[in-house]
């Protein structure tokens, strides 16, 4: 765990990093997720009827994450 994560504080802490985070003074609403294996990746929810609609794909930026 400490090598390879570099210890259990930042391993638990990364929820701060990755997840859905609103920020209020913008207005804006910020995803991130690592997912180097996956081929797709939707945000879905009850405003796009719980589907993969095209609107709601996350783009691939980089090696190591979805935008």
């Amino acid at each position: 765990m400490e090598t390879e994560e570099n210890g259990l504080d930042a391993f638990t802490s990364s929820y701060t990093h990755y997840g859905i985070h609103v920020d209020c003074s913008t207005n804006e609403i910020k995803i991130k997720e690592w997912a180097p294996n996956a081929r797709a990746l939707y945000i879905r929810g009850d405003f796009s009827s719980y589907s993969n609609e095209k609107n709601f794909h996350f783009l691939k930026s980089c090696a190591f994450s979805f935008i």
